[in-house]
């Protein structure tokens, strides 16, 4: 009797713990089971971490070759430091290319309170078309000394297909008068033949 008493209390108690396992603990703090990482904003301890991430490009729509210039914001909201900051930007794929700056896994160091960290980098496309820059991560760990990530940022933009430069187009406009002049010098100096040759069978 005892002992089937004492093993329906170890099993409420593994289904207790099992819960409390899955709870998110108070604070808000949720850990990614697969990652480790939670995936929200730290809120635990004696303050809380918020980092807000924006990203956006100098144009929204540009031609083929031409440079656009990303803007990365990463600013803490919260009232405690994140710690170790890295900064993990998506490396460009596709017809899209990297003209200056640096994308990757990029290290911050600390983010205080109120703090507002930015970086840039340029890039271009080789291909006409509607392009994504995928989110941004960035990972911290909070005062307590839990993990986290963060995801943002990404946005989509069109670049449409070059035009011929202005030293082509003058080129060309060159030519076309060029050619205009010689068509016409060519015409008067035929009809200045068939008059000469008129007036010399009159006389």
């Amino acid at each position: 009797m005892r002992l089937g008493v004492y093993r329906h209390t170890i099993t409420v108690l593994l289904v207790i713990a099992l819960l409390q396992s899955l709870l998110p603990p108070p604070g808000g703090i949720w850990n990614d089971p697969l990652s480790g990482i939670p995936s929200v904003v730290a809120s635990g301890g004696t303050g809380h971490v918020e980092l807000n991430i924006t990203k956006i490009p100098s144009k929204w729509t540009a031609r083929v070759g031409e440079t656009v210039t990303v803007t990365i914001r990463v600013r803490n909201q919260g009232n405690a430091t994140a710690r170790g900051v890295l900064v993990e930007e998506p490396r460009l794929v596709g017809p899209l290319r990297l003209v200056g700056g640096r994308v990757g896994m990029v290290g911050w160091g600390d983010i205080e309170p109120g703090q507002t960290i930015t970086a840039r980098y340029n890039f271009t496309a080789t291909e006409p078309g509607r392009h994504r820059i995928d989110e941004t991560r960035v990972r911290y760990t909070d005062e307590d000394g839990m993990r986290y990530m963060v995801l943002g940022g990404a946005f989509e933009m069109t670049f449409e297909a070059a035009s011929a430069p202005a030293e082509a187009q003058y080129g060309l406009y060159a030519v076309a008068i060029v050619t205009v002049v010689a068509v016409t010098l060519l015409i008067i100096k035929l009809r200045g033949g068939r008059n000469t040759s008129s007036q010399g069978v009159k006389a």
